[in-house]
């Protein structure tokens, strides 16, 4: 289902919950959490306002504060009047320097106690602690999954053991990180290099880039295909479509390729220096020659359609 459907059932679910009882409490007596914006030692909660008049949207905040993110939860939650309600909440931030046990300790947290829907989606924070404006990255992360085509599930935190792999909210459309279990985090900040590891780490279907004066536009697919010499990661582009912006532009498509390859070369070396996966290579690997069976080195093969 589309991400905007979604935001409307969510909307009609809530209206109509609200009208009922659920677990012998309203809803209209609870106190809805839209989102949370987790920091080192603290965590913020952007609530439904249900004191707005009848047809407007508004929403609160409560900020909790602990030496872990199950006691920040705790407090922000005490502060409250009504039984705090994780089940509408769309967005989940990570702290900027969040490691990949604090990702995983944020996912098992909110997916044990707070039972949030399927469909809600990470984003790293980048910058604040704790936004100020916890509304507007709220409704500008909502808009960065369905704009940008890209979606990391809360159970994606956890379900690696090695490395999460998250989008990163910035200034301009998203970046890429990988958090390893062992090693230095990094950053794919640059648009083709952070949609090219969404797409490659299962978060995204889509690629809407601008590099070296040619936009890129393509429905996004890949197929990983072990071998014994090597592992085809296949990227099928679907629907390709390549502008020159200055109409200058010469040779498209071989510079999409390059610009590809290098990305790849560049998300290769840093699973190698973390001793990470996020490609789940072992996995395909394991699923054709056997459990233990170490990958054959990747490579990509880009393949328009």
């Amino acid at each position: 289902m589309p991400a905007g459907q979604k935001r409307r059932l969510s909307a009609v679910l809530a209206a109509a919950l609200a009208l009922t009882a659920c677990a012998g409490t309203p809803l209209s007596g609870r106190e809805i959490v839209r989102a949370a914006f987790f920091g080192p030692d603290s965590v913020l909660l952007l609530l439904a306002d249900e004191s707005a008049p009848e047809g407007e949207t508004a929403y609160k905040t409560a900020l909790g504060r602990g030496d872990t993110p199950a006691r920040a939860l705790q407090t922000a939650a005490a502060g409250l009047d009504g039984r705090v309600f994780y089940g509408l909440m769309d967005v989940v931030g990570l702290p900027a320097d969040c490691d990949r046990d604090t990702a995983a300790q944020i996912g098992t947290l909110l997916y044990s106690a707070g039972k949030p829907a399927p469909e809600l989606a990470v984003f790293l924070l980048h910058g604040d602690e704790t936004p100020r404006n916890a509304a507007q990255v709220y409704e500008e992360l909502l808009a960065l999954e369905t704009g940008g085509a890209v979606h990391c599930g809360l159970q994606t935190l956890f379900a690696q053991e090695d490395v999460c792999a998250v989008p990163v909210r910035q200034e301009s459309g998203y970046g890429f990180a990988l958090l390893p279990k062992t090693g230095e985090p990094a950053l794919f900040d640059a648009a083709p290099a952070a949609q090219l590891a969404a797409v490659l780490c299962g978060q995204a279907d889509r690629l809407d880039v601008t590099f070296a004066d040619i936009h890129c536009t393509a429905d996004a697919e890949v197929t990983v295909l072990p071998q014994r010499e090597r592992t085809d990661v296949q990227l099928h582009l679907r629907h390709l479509a390549l502008k020159s912006l200055s109409g200058e532009a010469s040779a498209p498509e071989a510079a999409l390729r390059a610009e590809l390859l290098a990305a790849f070369a560049a998300l290769c070396q840093t699973a190698q220096a973390q001793n990470s996966d996020p490609l789940r290579l072992r996995f395909w690997t394991a699923v054709k020659y056997g459990p233990g069976t170490a990958p054959a080195p990747p490579r990509l093969v880009i393949l328009p359609e």
